[in-house]
Parts: structure tokens; sequence; C-alpha cells
């Protein structure tokens, strides 16, 4: 098993914490398929990450605190703009509210309830009158010969 000191990664970081971090994206990049920078006995991504920062391959930026303080003031506007901003429900509640000056003015005709139009009346006809009626006015077509008439199709 192939040891890596960290004692000089420390010194180069600052704090074994921003090293712990370093190697943890590095580790987590080579996991992902990431190309080896260093030749290494080990397979396990850790020990190649340190091993790639202890050789001088991988190019470690450290900030400073007010850089730090300044990234987080940002990503703090950022959320509370995120947050003001309405909702998906909201914004499609103001689309939604008529303005009291669109409202319609009630009127007496809009008060009366509309009567609705009456079914036609459905007469039933029966045998007699059916009888009276001539087959001439049944069917035209059958007194002029050029039809037939529903007793000549039974």
């Amino acid at each position: 098993m192939s040891y890596v000191s960290d004692a000089n990664l420390t010194a180069e970081l600052g704090s074994r914490y921003s090293l712990v971090i370093a190697v943890a994206k590095r580790a987590k990049q080579l996991k992902a398929g990431a190309r080896q920078l260093v030749e290494c006995k080990s397979n396990n991504p850790i020990t190649i990450a340190m091993k790639e920062i202890e050789e001088g391959k991988l190019n470690l930026i450290s900030f400073s605190e007010e850089e730090i303080l300044a990234k987080q003031k940002l990503e703090k506007e950022q959320i509370e703009e995120v947050i003001a901003k309405p909702t998906a429900r909201e914004t499609a509640e103001q689309l939604l509210r008529v303005p009291e000056s669109f409202e319609i003015e009630e009127t007496e005709a809009a008060e009366e309830p509309i009567e609705a139009e009456a079914e036609p009346e459905i007469v039933a006809l029966d045998a007699e009158i059916l009888s009276e009626i001539s087959d001439e006015a049944l069917f035209p077509d059958a007194a002029t010969g050029e039809g037939e008439t529903p007793a000549e199709t039974e």
C-alpha cells in the first residue's frame, strides 16, 4: 500500500480541511472517468488524487477569507432574489384576477331568469287519422307510378 505524506500538502494549502476537500473533489473526478495524471500502483481514487497533488500535477487554488465572504454574500443575494420572485401559483392568480374597472354591471334584465325554449310538442297520430290520409299524400311518387308504395314492398 502506498502512503502519501500530507505534511507538505497541508503546508501548501493552509489546512488539512482544504487538503481533504481537494482530494475528495479530484477522487470524484477520477471515479467519473477522468484520466490519471500520475502512475500509481494503487487503484484507489483517493490515493491517486493524493499522489497527483503531491507531485504538483494539479493546480490548487486557495481563496482568501475576503474572497470566500464575497462569494457567500453573492450566493445569499441570489437566493434572496429567487425567493422574492413570485411562484407560478401566485403569478397565475394575479393573471386571473379581474380588475374592478372591468367588472360587469348588473342590470334588471340579468336578474330575470332565462326561460328555456319550449320543446316542440309530440303529437301522437292514432290509426284513424292515418287511415284517412291517402297514400298519395304520404307517397306522392307512388301516385305517378314512379316509386313503390309500402304495400307493394311487402
